[in-house]
């Protein structure tokens, strides 16, 4: 789920709760979430695709379908969110996967910071039978401390992960550099450098294929200079990015 599909689940929750007793409109929930987007300004650039109607109306008539919604009335069509909408929306929207970006982690902490309560409240005024586990869940799902606890959880692990690469890529490009000292073909040090520090797709393109695939005058480049420049340019610059964000993330 990107920023996009956030802000239009949040509209409708939103739109929901303005129109609650006659039910909205699809035109209700495009607006809301232009406003919404309107509010994430710099984070949601002006050429970013806006909502159709027809993207709108198809989402509502499949919450119908499903039972998250109903309709309120036929002409002109307006809907109300069901309990089980209102509850489904509300998981889907805080739910990852972790980490965050950052525009989707603005977003959800201010949603469920500002409207937390009102959704709950929105979904205890649907009828009765809003158990205690239900009311339980509902609360954990809306909590925006849980929501920083997930992201600096995921933040912490994406960073850990980058730097196990850095040292990884460094240490390879060390093992390369004295084996071609040393006098060893291309071959063997791709083998070598296989077997110790197997990369992620190799499931999908064993690294000794891979590197088959690569023209001979640039194999030991890509195992030297090419690794370097990941872990130091691209991999260095990632961390401090994640770093900073973990070091905004509220207390």
């Amino acid at each position: 789920m990107d920023l996009g599909e956030r802000l239009l689940q949040a509209a409708t929750v939103a739109a929901h709760s303005n129109f609650e007793g006659k039910g909205f409109r699809q035109k209700d929930v495009r607006f809301m979430a232009e406003l919404m987007a309107n509010w994430m300004d710099a984070m949601w650039p002006a050429n970013h695709g806006q909502w159709h109607n027809t993207q709108i109306m198809r989402l509502l008539e499949g919450f119908v379908t499903t039972g998250l919604a109903k309709k309120a009335s036929s002409r002109p069509p307006s809907y109300r969110l069901t309990r089980g909408g209102l509850v489904e929306l509300s998981q889907s929207l805080s739910s990852g996967p972790f980490p965050l970006s950052a525009s989707e982690f603005c977003f959800l902490h201010y949603f469920l910071k500002a409207y937390g309560s009102r959704i709950q409240q929105l979904i205890a005024r649907e009828g009765s039978g809003f158990s205690k586990t239900l009311q339980l869940e509902i609360e954990s799902h809306l909590d925006y401390k849980g929501l920083i606890a997930n992201q600096r959880k995921a933040l912490q692990f994406a960073i850990q992960r980058l730097q196990v690469r850095q040292k990884e890529t460094h240490e390879t490009a060390q093992l390369v550099t004295r084996l071609q000292k040393d006098g060893y073909p291309v071959e063997h040090i791709i083998n070598e450098v296989a077997h110790l520090y197997p990369y992620d797709l190799n499931n999908q393109k064993p690294m000794e294929e891979l590197f088959r695939e690569i023209p001979p005058e640039l194999r030991l480049w890509e195992l030297v200079r090419g690794n370097q420049h990941r872990a130091d340019t691209l991999w260095t610059l990632e961390i401090k990015l994640l770093q900073s964000f973990l070091d905004q993330l509220p207390k």
